[in-house]
Parts: structure tokens; C-alpha cells; sequence
């Protein structure tokens, strides 16, 4: 998929960014790219089994990576999320040229919540995620306007490559390799693979 990511905040532009996505691999990796003025060359949420990681690449050479984020998504999460429909809109209308929409609305990390617009064929259309405080680290984009979107895209295992600045989590949970901080107390894994439900 492609689509532009919106920030809250209104000194920063809206970034166009990609999705690719496998679930054989059990691989997400959605790519923003950013402005040329940007120190930041382009930015990864990127999601490998049951471990997330957020990946910077800067214009220096440097690479920075957090291991932050939840597992990739499951590809059913939409039947699985505990979500209420808000809305419905019908087919023909501009807000909804590919069809019937329904937006839902479901509960994250309290008090955050996202809401999703998508297809009841399920062709995504909007997703936003609700920050719970200004300042986190993933507050800066929170809407994602999807654009092209091609189902049964084959993405090859090296798009999904671990940086090395990235640690191994896959390897355990030993005294060498620290679980990212909150993760286990995190409602994600009905939506994505986690540490307590990696299948």
C-alpha cells in the first residue's frame, strides 16, 4: 500500500510512506520518507513475528534502532479487534469510491484508541491512532490516508531485513537482550503477534 501520514503536529508536513506486507514471513514494514530539509532520511515501523522496531535512518549515515513496537499484524485482526462500528457509508459516494465503508472504532493502551475506515471488502481507506500524551515518541504521526493498495504483492524477504543496529529478539528473552519497556502489559495481541501470543 501506499498512503501520506499526517501529523499532529503542525510544524511538520505530511510524509508519504509505503506498506508492505507478508504474512508467510510474518513481516510488516511500513517505510515513511521524509522531507529533504529533514535530517531523517526515511523512518521503518518494522514488524518481524512477535517484535516491532522503530528505525531511523539519518542523513549522517546513522542508524537508530528502538525496539518498541508490537509484532506484525494478524491478518484477521479485523475479526479479532474488539471493536465497535461508529458509521457506515454508502457506495457512490465520494467518501467511499471503492465500495461500502464502515468506520470502527477500537481500544488501544489506555487511553489511547484508534479508528479505522475501511471497504466491507476490507480495502483500507483511514487509519488513526490517538497518542495518550503529546510528548511519546509515536505521537508525531497518528493518520494514515491510504492511497494505492495491491493485495498479493510479493515482497521479498530482504525488504524485510533487521537492521544490525536492531537486537536479536527473536533469540529469547535472556539477561543480554531486555524486553522493550511496557510491552507485557500491552492489549495488542488480539490485532498482532506478541511475546504472550506469538502464533
Amino acid at each position: 500500500m501506499t498512503m501520506f501520514l499526517t501529523p499532529i503536529d503542525f510544524g511538520t508536513n505530511p510524509v508519504p510512506a509505503e506498506v508492505l506486507y507478508n504474512w508467510k514471513q510474518r513481516a510488516q514494514r511500513t517505510r515513511m520518507f521524509w522531507g529533504v530539509d529533514a535530517p531523517t532520511t526515511d523512518e521503518d515501523a518494522l514488524m518481524l513475528a512477535e517484535h516491532g522496531y522503530s528505525v531511523s535512518r539519518r542523513r549522517s549515515g546513522d542508524v537508530q534502532c528502538i525496539p518498541a513496537l508490537p509484532g506484525t499484524p494478524r491478518p484477521n485482526w479485523l475479526e479479532e479487534a474488539p471493536c465497535t462500528c461508529e458509521g457506515m457509508i454508502g457506495a457512490g459516494s465520494a467518501l467511499a469510491p471503492y465500495g461500502p465503508a464502515e468506520i470502527l472504532r477500537c481500544p488501544a493502551t489506555s487511553p489511547r484508541l484508534f479508528w479505522t475506515w475501511h471497504t466491507l471488502a476490507g480495502r483500507p481507506m483511514v487509519f488513526m491512532v490517538t497518542p495518550s500524551r503529546g510528548d511519546e515518541p509515536t505521537a508525531l504521526i497518528t493518520l494514515a490516508d491510504y492511497y494505492a493498495w495491491v493485495p498479493g504483492y510479493p515482497s521479498s524477504a530482504g525488504l524485510f531485513a533487521r537492521p544490525a543496529q536492531c537486537p536479536d529478539l527473536s533469540m529469547g528473552r535472556g539477561p543480554r537482550i531486555p524486553r522493550p519497556p511496557g510491552r507485557a502489559t500491552e492489549p495488542c495481541g488480539r490485532c498482532h503477534l506478541t511475546f504472550d501470543k506469538p502464533k
